[in-house]
Order: structure tokens, then C-alpha cells, then sequence
């Protein structure tokens, strides 16, 4: 059976590309579907009841039902049909109507967990291609009647319209007359649950006792989401939105939420992360702005990295622009991970099919390349996109092809090199500031210089903002580097400034509206992008101490494997020269109980001692710890990491922390800071 669930998942990952390549003249488009759990025989019961909609006369049908349902039958127009099982795959041999209805019945036994279903004794969460029958689809109604045990709860795609006991088990009954291209999941079990309204939007929040306290502050996040969204881009479409918190396991390890058609799930962790950028408040704007994209406004697979995830996270950003907690996207804990990507030739497409989860510097770059764009055709414009945008193309399938026309069509301006350079390609380009000269005539200082795009092999094209700086006085203007209007590509440019008092600088890009190469200083936010490394304990000092440190490693290394991470703990007398030279290293102890941390000590630019470190002429020690990270002088822009737990007291947790090194308590920073870069190419100093 484990066999069939396995093939059959990996199945689900080719399904649209089965039907693509196929001629498929139906659509499902309607489910009605009773649905009982059995928690204690993990066993699931299902009559459903599929509309069909036929463009042609059609005299065969194949659908897809997972193998683990064993036992089917199908009734057509109240008569047994005949059907044929192979794996995967059911086919009907039959005429149809242009609009048809067929029962099928079936049950099976979910024993195994898959990365997207599970039934246990506690709940039960049911990803839609696991337990219905799958086909082309475009739902216009879907009801689903759900049986659980009396003290369980339930949440589907729709509005609750029943909630009733039927002897010793509950019923559930959703109806959803919207339409929707997926059914996401059904999720029951024991919940807190609460409610609250925006306008006529039922909102609703069911987590674990434990993180009830979070539904307060949440409701106010959410009603100012929705507000915020449904002005900028079309009124927020279905009746109800729930938040529903779900075990971690759910989706694999670098999965934080799902969203689907008026429901979010989020994964427990969220609830009690140290990591800011990963907590429940952090993730919300960009998964309540999937309602939208593209659960309103239906995209092509190829456009889920730039119309989906792209577009949600910018959204999301501009969100944060009203609450005032505006997102600088050139000091994101990911933007270093994603150039170097770039560098290592490492980096994919924006419109090329991939698994997300496996490339999280994709959500940045997408995300970037609508800041880009943003500031290319202008801010009103880019607000005019996105509202006309949602408008013209609600509940239809769009493309970035589309999004381009209609950014060209309000901008005026031509976008097409910017489709091609951004989206079709990879690379991010390099810009070097030189030939810069001061002159002093007339009361005015007049400065000059040059723009340089370096390399010929990308042909980038885009405008960059220069600036001259003094004390507070800033002057700016905008150059041109590339493709001209004749076709003429041009890689430098002049910039003149004239100015009353001598500039400090002059700096390329200041405000970082351009993605582009530059030089950044290695900080524990890189472990954000998951990759595989070794954990090197201590084992010169008492067993006790050894304890501590193999402990604390495995603390560590078990949360970041929840992220994807694969971390492999060693004793530091059986590390070799070709461990060290893996992309990333973490040191546990001081350079007394640590041979490998004696032998990088001196790569380091702060040098603790055994129970305490110095930093701003301050001395920290006692119960806490000290980290610093640094670019690994045995990799190739791998990183050497050095966790150093003062005492038998201390316990430390590695975390993204947004800095280079910190003092800990625990997870409460004390202080911090980063190393010092330089970035010449981009700034240029004037003595």
C-alpha cells in the first residue's frame, strides 16, 4: 500500500501536465460530495457526485482517484456503469450529455501520511487530488457534507450552512457557489474557535487552546488586510475567510501557510517562532493577498512565480507601506543568498516550472521584480496596474504575457526587454560608479562622472538612480543604461551635478530599486535559504560540557531540518579538512574544548575568550552566549558559523538573526551588529 500512496504522489506532480497533453474536452464542475471519517480505522467513506460539462460529444472519460480507494462504483443516470481501474486511472466507456452527472461511490483506508493528507486519532487534513476524483476542473458549486466524531470540528471551501448531531457523530455541510479552480483541503478535528465579522464577511479563527491569545491581534490584522487589498485591488469575493492552525509536517519543511479559496492554513510553528520574519503576523498579508492572486485572478503555471508569489509578497509589502513598517528589499535576509545564486549560475527562470519550495530566493526576486517595475513605469501607474489588472481579468486565466500588455497599455511605455531580462533570463547586473571629478567655479560645485554596466554578455538594460550627497542635502536624477530607443546598446553613461555645497558621495541606486550585484556581509539571515552543512561539537572538556554542546546542536539541527535543511553532527577529533570545506559549517564551544574552533580562531574578527567576549568596551559573560558568522576560507562562498555558550547555563538557539554577531540570551538579543562592507563599484567617496 505505501508503495501505491508514493507512485501516486509523485503522480499528482505530473497530473496538469497529463492532461495538457492530452485532448480533454470536459471540465468537473461541480462536487457534491458526502464525506465520513473514521479516526480510529483511518478509513474515509465518499459518495460524490461530479457535474460534467462536455465541449464535444464524448463517448470515453478518464479521471484519476487515488489507489488507496480500493472499492468504486459509479452510477449514471441511476444506473451502474461500467469502468475500468488501471492504478491511477479510472475510464468510462459511455455517451454523455453536454452536461452530465455521475455518482461515484468508494472507500479506503489513509494509513499512510503523505506531504498533504493525514487522518489520525486527533484530526484529520484532506488535500483535494487525494481523495476526490480528479480531472479538468473549473468548479462553479461545491457542497461537501462532512461526517466526524461528535467533539470535532470542520472546515472546508464555502460558507458553513449545517452544523448538527446525528447520533454519535457530527455533521458538517459547506456550500460555495464561487467560482474556483481548486478545492484545496478539508481539515476536522478539536479547535478553538472563534469568530468576528468584517462588513458581511464571516471571519473566522480555529487554532489550539494554547495560541488562543493570538486570535485578538489577528482579527485586527486581517480586517485591515482585506480593507486595504479589496480598495487597491477588487472587494474581497467570499463570504467567509478562516484561519485554521495545522500540524508542522504539512506541505514538507520550507512550507509556512497554504492558502485557498477563503481559507488559510498555518502551521503551528508560526505561532511561536522566535524568527520574526517567519511568525504568524509576519506571513498573514501575504497569504490573505492569495485570496486575490491567483485565487480571484486565475494565472497560468508558468506565471506562479511572478503573479502569485511575487505578486503576493509585493502586496503585502505595499501593505506595510500604510501600517508604516515599510520593507527595504535591498537589506532582505535573503538578498545575499539570491546573488550569490546568481553568481554560482545557480539561479532558474522566473517563468519556468518549478517546485517553489525548493528555491525561496524565487519569492524574492519575484517580489523584486515588481519593485523594479514599480519604479520603471511609476508609482501611480503601478497602482493603476494592479487595480485594472484585478478588474479585467477576475476569475479568468491570465499570464505575465497579459500583466505586460497592460502594463505597457498604462504606462506607455514599451516592456517587452523587461519581460525577456527579468522573467525569461537570469542574471542580476553589476554597475561600477568611476571617473568621478569635482569642480569648484562660481560659487557652484559642479561633479561629473561615469555610469558602467559591467560585462557585455547579459546586455542589461535599465534605468538607475544617481545621487549626491551631503550631510542631509541629497540632489538625484535618473540615467539610462542599455537598449536605447534605435536599438543601440550603450553600457555607460554621464552624470553632471551642480550644487551649492561640495557632495560627501555619490551614491548608485540609493534607495535599492534596482536588483544588482553588491558586495554584502555574511549574516546568520542567510540560513534562511535551506542547504546542507555539518555541526562540529566540542569534545575537549568534561562529558558534561559535551552534553551541553551535542544538545544544543541537536536542538538546532531539528528545527532547521523543519526548514529543509540536511545537518550532520560530528565530534570535532573526526572532522577532516573535507567536512570544513562543505558550504556551511557551525562550531559548538571554545577553542579550549573545540579543536576546529582553535584552528579557525584566527578567521575570526572577534576573539572571545573561554567564558566571555568583549564587544564596545563592554564585557558580557555569565548564562550567555556569543555567535558570529563569517565567508569560510575553505568554500567558496560557503560560511563558518560559531556558537559559544559561556556557561553550563547558557542555551543559546541559532536562528535567521538579522545580524553578522550578537550576544544572546537565550533568543533575546542583547546586542549586535554586522561586519563592515565595502562597496566602491556603487558608492564612490569624494575627499
Amino acid at each position: 500500500m505505501f508503495k501505491k500512496i508514493f507512485f501516486f504522489f509523485l503522480f499528482l506532480n505530473l497530473l496538469s501536465n497529463i492532461f495538457a497533453q492530452e485532448s480533454v474536452n470536459y471540465n468537473i464542475t461541480a462536487h457534491r460530495a458526502f464525506i465520513r471519517i473514521n479516526p480510529e480505522l483511518k478509513k474515509l467513506d465518499i459518495i460524490d457526485t461530479i457535474k460534467l460539462e462536455f465541449l464535444e460529444n464524448k463517448k470515453n472519460l478518464k479521471l484519476i482517484l487515488n489507489p488507496i480507494f480500493d472499492s468504486v462504483s459509479i452510477l449514471y443516470k441511476q444506473k451502474p456503469l461500467k469502468h475500468e481501474r488501471k492504478n491511477e486511472f479510472i475510464f468510462i466507456n459511455g455517451k454523455f450529455d453536454s452536461s452530465d452527472e455521475l455518482i461515484i461511490n468508494y472507500n479506503g483506508y489513509f494509513k499512510q501520511r503523505s506531504e498533504f493528507s493525514c487522518i489520525d486519532v486527533k484530526s484529520a487534513i484532506l488535500k483535494e487530488q487525494e481523495i476526490l476524483p480528479i480531472g479538468t476542473r473549473s468548479y462553479k458549486y461545491t457542497r461537501f457534507t462532512i461526517q466526524t466524531p461528535i467533539e470535532w470540528d470542520a472546515i472546508a471551501l464555502g460558507k458553513k450552512v449545517y452544523d448538527g448531531l446525528n447520533q454519535n457523530s457530527r455533521i458538517h455541510i459547506f456550500e460555495n457557489n464561487n467560482l474556483v479552480e481548486t478545492i484545496g483541503w478539508i481539515c476536522a478535528g478539536k479547535y478553538y474557535s472563534t469568530e468576528d465579522s468584517l462588513s458581511n464577511i464571516k471571519l473566522s479563527i480555529m487554532t489550539s487552546p494554547e495560541n488562543a491569545d493570538a486570535h485578538t491581534p489577528l482579527y485586527n490584522l486581517i480586517k485591515k488586510s482585506i480593507t486595504f487589498y479589496s480598495k487597491s485591488f477588487n472587494p474581497y469575493r467570499f463570504p467567509t475567510l478562516t484561519i485554521v492552525e495545522v500540524d508542522d509536517w504539512l506541505a514538507g519543511n520550507t512550507v509556512l501557510a497554504a492558502s485557498y479559496p477563503s481559507v488559510i492554513l498555518t502551521k503551528r510553528r508560526t505561532f511561536t517562532t522566535a524568527d520574526s520574519l517567519s511568525n504568524i503576523f509576519s506571513i498573514l498579508p501575504h497569504e490573505i493577498a492569495h485570496q486575490w492572486w491567483p485565487l480571484t485572478n486565475f494565472i497560468e503555471e508558468e506565471s506562479i512565480a511572478f503573479l502569485s508569489e511575487g505578486l503576493c509578497e509585493y502586496s503585502s509589502y505595499l501593505f506595510n507601506e500604510t501600517q508604516n513598517k515599510p520593507t527595504n528589499l535591498n537589506k532582505h535576509p535573503l538578498l545575499r543568498s539570491l546573488l550569490l545564486k546568481s553568481e554560482k549560475g545557480k539561479e532558474l527562470p522566473l517563468n519556468k516550472k518549478i517546485d517553489l519550495r525548493s528555491m525561496p530566493t524565487h519569492y524574492l526576486k519575484s517580489t523584486y521584480v515588481h519593485h523594479m517595475l514599480r519604479f520603471i513605469i511609476g508609482d501611480s501607474n503601478y497602482k493603476k496596474l494592479l487595480k485594472e489588472y484585478s478588474d479585467k481579468h477576475s476569475l479568468k486565466v491570465s499570464s505575465t504575457k497579459i500583466f505586460f500588455e497592460l502594463a505597457e497599455s498604462i504606462s506607455g511605455k514599451k516592456l517587452d526587454w523587461f519581460n525577456k531580462q527579468w522573467i525569461e533570463n537570469t542574471g542580476v547586473p553589476r554597475f561600477r560608479l568611476y571617473g568621478v571629478q569635482t569642480n569648484f567655479k562660481d560659487t557652484i560645485w559642479y561633479t561629473t562622472g561615469r555610469v558602467r554596466i559591467l560585462g557585455y554578455s547579459d546586455n542589461f538594460t535599465t534605468p538607475v538612480e544617481i545621487s549626491a550627497e551631503h550631510n542631509n542635502e541629497i540632489s538625484r536624477q535618473i540615467l539610462w543604461l542599455g537598449y536605447d530607443e534605435t536599438g543601440k546598446y550603450k553600457n555607460e553613461t554621464v552624470f553632471n551635478f551642480t550644487t551649492k555645497n561640495k557632495p560627501d558621495k555619490i551614491v548608485l541606486d540609493p534607495d535599492g530599486y534596482i536588483l544588482k550585484w553588491q558586495k554584502l556581509p555574511p549574516k546568520f539571515s542567510d540560513l534562511r535559504d535551506p542547504s546542507e552543512g555539518f555541526m562540529i561539537i566540542g569534545t575537549s572538556f568534561s562529558s558534561e560540557r559535551y552534553q551541553q554542546l551535542i544538545n544544543l546542536a541537536r536542538n538546532d539541527s531539528s528545527e532547521m531540518t523543519k526548514a529543509g535543511w540536511y545537518i550532520k553532527i560530528l565530534d570535532d577529533t573526526s572532522t577532516t579538512l573535507v567536512h570544513l570545506q562543505s558550504e556551511r559549517i557551525f562550531i559548538y564551544g571554545n577553542i579550549n574544548e573545540n579543536k576546529i574552533a582553535e584552528q579557525c580562531f584566527k578567521y575570526f574578527p572577534i576573539k572571545p575568550s573561554l567564558d566571555s567576549v568583549e564587544l564596545n568596551g563592554k564585557t558580557y559573560s555569565d548564562s550567555l552566549s556569543f555567535m558570529q558568522i563569517i565567508e569560510s576560507p575553505f568554500s567558496s562562498q560557503g560560511t563558518i558559523c560559531w556558537i559559544l555558550p559561556f556557561t553550563k547555563n547558557s542555551n543559546p538557539v541559532l536562528l535567521p538573526y538579522d545580524a553578522s554577531y550578537l550576544i544572546l540570551d537565550k533568543t533575546h538579543i542583547l546586542t549586535q551588529g554586522n561586519w563592515k562592507t565595502e562597496n566602491q563599484d556603487l558608492i564612490f567617496e569624494i575627499k
